[in-house]
């Protein structure tokens, strides 16, 4: 299937057939927004290995892809793992759902001992 992917790719000169299928972004745009992250992400109180979490609000899990500067209130950038659709969140949306996580933990460690 990749190679058909990069056939098409050649013929129409697009990479959207890839994210589109759920595959990651290519190399070069990876490597740009990890280092726009590395730069970035301690401004809003994130660490470098926050890139590429997953977090669940509302039942539906994201994963966080980088960080947008412009967007004042919402510069966390992160994509729904169901479809790969791009979403804005604040910083403080993303800690609210790290803390429950911890606090599911928790209470199945309490439970499971």
């Amino acid at each position: 299937m990749e190679k058909e992917l990069d056939r098409l790719i050649g013929i129409y000169g697009i990479d959207v057939l890839r994210s589109y299928l759920g595959q990651k972004k290519s190399d070069e745009k990876h490597e740009d927004y990890k280092r726009n992250w590395n730069l970035n992400c301690r401004r809003y109180g994130l660490k470098p290995e926050d890139l590429g979490v997953r977090f669940v609000i509302d039942g539906k899990m994201y994963i966080t892809t980088g960080i947008k500067t412009a967007n004042r209130k919402y510069p966390l950038l992160a994509d729904r793992v169901m479809d790969g659709k791009g979403f804005k969140f604040p910083p403080n949306t993303f800690f609210a759902a790290q803390k429950i996580e911890q606090m599911k933990k928790s209470l199945l460690d309490e439970v499971a001992s």
